[in-house]
């Protein structure tokens, strides 16, 4: 069991200190959304400028957040200002993949939707919650995995013999899933908790202050890092 857990506790450890900052951020989002007119009207806004166009914003918020502003933050503060082949060509990867990604995301939410309708009562919230981490979650997790060591081995054939291996599930993968669980549990209870048109805005809101704080926090707690 020890290589297995060691794993799974070094990943809870170096996502505590983002997580903490993340939980914090979600608090001062709920309070908003309860108690300023003006922040709900904002929200509100931005869910009636992407009516009739869903797929289309979720693919171009998650490509923004997920694809263009990482590589932006990398180049500016962590490069020196000086922009790599790398970084286009992580981008333009990042485009196709977080873009299907947020269509995936939109498509689901609304399948969550027809499923268990839109209402915000706990129970529809506690449902829709444990169908995402229990389902969506763990795949997404393993289709993002699976891609990104997929790219670190150049495209490879040859690299997908390791990702079948119980080894790479087990070391790998479940690290990576007990995180996402403790980060995004408390994100998903809110998320549904709001109208069904402002979910998919409000989850790239937060998917975005993410990226910043994963950016910035994480890279001080590596090694040698300022």
């Amino acid at each position: 069991m020890k290589p297995i857990l060691t794993p799974v506790t070094a990943a809870v450890r170096a996502n505590l200190r983002p997580g903490v900052v993340l939980w914090l951020a979600l608090l001062a989002f709920v309070l908003a959304w309860l108690f300023s007119a003006g922040f709900r009207g904002a929200l509100q806004w931005v869910a009636d400028a992407k009516q009739g166009a869903e797929y289309r914003f979720a693919f171009g918020v998650y490509v923004l957040f997920a694809a263009v502003l990482p590589e932006l933050l990398q180049i500016v503060f962590f490069q020196q200002g000086r922009p790599r082949w790398q970084n286009g060509l992580n981008c333009g990867f990042g485009v196709w993949f977080w873009g299907i990604q947020g269509v995936a995301t939109q498509g689901f939410y609304d399948l969550l939707a027809l499923c268990f309708g839109t209402g915000a009562d706990p129970l529809t919230v506690t449902v829709k919650t444990a169908v995402n981490m229990g389902l969506y979650c763990p795949a997404g997790t393993a289709a993002a995995l699976i891609v990104f060591k997929w790219r670190e081995h150049g495209y490879a054939l040859s690299a997908w013999r390791p990702l079948t291996t119980a080894t790479f599930w087990l070391t790998q993968y479940l690290p990576l899933q007990v995180s996402g669980w403790m980060l995004w549990i408390p994100v998903s209870f809110v998320v549904f908790f709001l109208p069904l048109a402002l979910q998919l805005p409000v989850t790239a809101l937060i998917f975005c202050f993410w990226v910043l704080i994963f950016t910035f926090v994480g890279r001080r707690d590596e090694p040698g890092k300022p």
